[in-house]
């Protein structure tokens, strides 16, 4: 056990984000292919250049805030922040990011199964029904069964992926590093549609609702896409690349940090209009999480902050010290704290309401994976290879898994089962051998169909 005081001398050299895309080669005409030079500078068709946007499904009106329309995977409007315990559908696990669930673990994790991509594993995976979904660099996005581990089906896209897939209305939703965005079939893994964009695309996507899925690119884009057809809805341009994964609360509003130090409030109900952007001044690879008003997220400044949306301001900074350690790992929240890893080599954790440290504990390498947080326990992977169970009252050590390779993905958990992937391109299923996984959350319906 290796539980410190917030200031520790940090040995790590600091790592920018590296902002650009490469060129690509030309694709076979065999699926819907949707260039982003076809839509003009607000988003926008060019005439006789694409479908109108959402000409398949009707426009639904959005709900209530906190409704997510055909959603079943998240709890009670008063608990949505907390995902759902038999499934994880997405990056961070909800729309708020938060990395919370209501899953049930063994107290003692065991290996279930595990799996050999072709190359490493940043991706984390997609619990829906009984598959488990994620991407490799070796270009594959993967289809496993949750109970055995075999593979159900894989796809090709030819180039390098690090984005998490979305499941959703029976179809996977991911981008890849030449900057393709692709629909697959989830049952089958055949191509719906895919949308081109300007260059990489490491941000996972954000499954709205039947009319809206957004992710960002490294062209400095915010795509909204239609998920059923892959037309464009709208696109933001911001100041620099985005990385992060937007989140969405409310119903209609996306949040969205980047390269150009501005957190941004974009209105989804009005095709992408900026709402408010606050300059906070330094580069973001994390993910924004929501929480009661407030969005929390690490900088490459070697600061986290908490920011008041209805205020329009940074309520607190924790800025430990030394200087020159940036924060990669999106933040886990509950009601009183954050929990996030450092290029310090350390977990952070801080109260939630004045940014003050509580803790930190010290692995031996670098933290670029997300927390998943159930009840009191942390669960976080490290570079040095190995997956942390942490006390979140006393960051105390737990338990701990020994991968071997470096953990930069972020654990998955449903069904009492946590799925994690690792840079030597492992993945691993851990729970309790020989006992009965949980119940199957119902997927959402496919598109066009009625619950």
């Amino acid at each position: 056990m290796r539980i410190l005081s917030v200031a520790i001398i940090a040995l790590a050299p600091a790592l920018l984000i590296a902002c650009g895309g490469e060129g690509r080669e030309s694709l076979p005409p065999d699926t819907p292919t949707i260039p982003a030079e076809a839509f003009d500078g607000s988003g926008r068709p060019r005439t006789g250049a694409a479908p109108e946007p959402n000409s398949a499904i009707p426009r639904a009106a959005h709900l209530p805030p906190g409704h997510f329309e055909g959603e079943g995977y998240f709890l009670d409007e008063s608990r949505l922040a907390i995902t759902s315990a038999d499934v994880w559908p997405m990056f961070r696990g909800s729309t708020y990011l938060t990395g919370m669930s209501a899953a049930q673990l063994p107290e003692t994790l065991e290996e279930v199964w595990s799996f050999e991509a072709g190359d490493a594993i940043d991706s984390s995976a997609a619990i829906v029904g009984d598959g488990v979904y994620f991407t490799a660099f070796d270009g594959f996005v993967y289809a496993l069964d949750f109970n055995t581990g075999e593979v159900r089906w894989k796809f090709d896209t030819e180039n390098p992926m690090s984005a998490s897939p979305a499941v959703r209305f029976g179809r996977v939703y991911v981008g890849d590093e030449y900057g393709f965005f692709h629909a697959l079939d989830a049952a089958t893994g055949e191509e719906v549609w895919r949308f081109e964009t300007g260059a990489e695309i490491l941000s996972s996507a954000n499954v709205l609702n039947e009319n809206e899925v957004l992710f960002g690119s490294y062209d400095n884009f915010l795509y909204s896409l239609n998920p059923a057809t892959g037309a464009l809805n709208w696109k933001f341009e911001t100041e620099g690349p985005v990385h992060c994964t937007p989140g969405v609360v409310e119903g209609h509003k996306a949040f969205v940090t980047g390269c150009d130090g501005v957190l941004r409030t974009i209105d989804i109900t009005r095709r992408g209009v900026e709402i408010q952007g606050f300059e906070f001044g330094g580069n973001v690879g994390a993910s924004p999480a929501y929480y009661d008003g407030h969005i929390y997220f690490g900088d490459f400044n070697n600061t986290v902050l908490a920011y008041d949306v209805p205020g329009n301001d940074i309520t607190w900074e924790y800025d430990p010290e030394p200087k020159d350690f940036p924060f990669n790992s999106s933040a886990g929240v509950t009601h009183d704290r954050i929990i996030l890893g450092g290029r310090d080599k350390l977990i952070h954790c801080i109260e939630r309401e004045t940014g003050k440290p509580i803790w930190a504990f010290q692995t031996l390498a670098r933290v670029e994976s997300s927390p998943v947080i159930i009840g009191d326990r942390v669960f976080i992977g490290s570079s040095d290879g190995t997956l942390y169970e942490l006390s979140l009252e006393t960051g105390e050590e737990r338990w701990r898994f020994t991968a071997g390779g470096p953990i930069v993905a972020s654990p998955a958990v449903a069904r009492g089962r946590l799925i994690v992937g690792t840079q030597d391109g492992i993945l691993y299923c851990l729970g309790s051998k020989g006992a009965r996984p949980g119940a199957a959350a119902e997927p959402t319906p496919p598109l066009g169909e009625n619950p």
